[in-house]
């Protein structure tokens, strides 16, 4: 990703109910800590998109264009309650930001020749019918499928999204791969 120009981020691995609010994601499926640091970030994430839209914010006091990613950890599991041990698995999420032109389609040839780099050849685009990610933008979005699995989405970032972190005069764009 440092290839692609991107800016590396570096998020913690916990997430709050405000910011899973503030992404229109649903908190019941995080896995709530019983002893968090912290009452703000009491869960485990399931995903990297609420810490780049917070890292995304603070650039925005400095920037006005620029590209973010993390590669990290994330935990599923799809019952939270089940004493069963949840599956920790590694990510990547990337961004752009600026505030005129739509980077979709910039963003689209980045994890293109990332998903080349990486030898994943073979990756298909097909418009997102998922209705269960919080921040996708409705008609602006599209899964990444390899071997007849979902991989990942890229996807402007849903208006409401946009206004609950202060980024709505920006256009922006992201891409999470599993």
């Amino acid at each position: 990703a440092y290839e692609l120009g991107l800016s590396e981020v570096m998020n913690y691995s916990f997430v709050g109910e405000k910011m899973l609010n503030n992404c229109c994601m649903p908190s019941e499926k995080e896995l709530k800590l019983q002893h968090p640091a912290s009452t703000f970030l009491d869960r485990l994430r399931r995903n990297l998109v609420p810490g780049m839209l917070d890292q995304i914010g603070g650039n925005l006091r400095f920037f006005n264009t620029f590209g973010l990613f993390e590669i990290g950890r994330v935990y599923l599991k799809d019952d939270p309650t089940s004493k069963d041990i949840a599956n920790e698995q590694t990510y990547l999420v990337a961004s752009l930001v600026n505030k005129g032109d739509d980077d979709f389609f910039v963003l689209k040839g980045m994890i293109e020749r990332y998903l080349q780099r990486v030898h994943l050849n073979g990756a298909t685009f097909e418009p997102l019918t998922e209705r269960s990610l919080g921040w996708v933008h409705p008609g602006q979005a599209v899964s990444i499928k390899a071997h007849n699995q979902v991989i990942g989405h890229i996807t402007s970032l849903h208006p409401e999204v946009a206004k609950n972190h202060n980024v709505s005069r920006h256009k922006v764009v992201i891409a999470e791969l599993s």
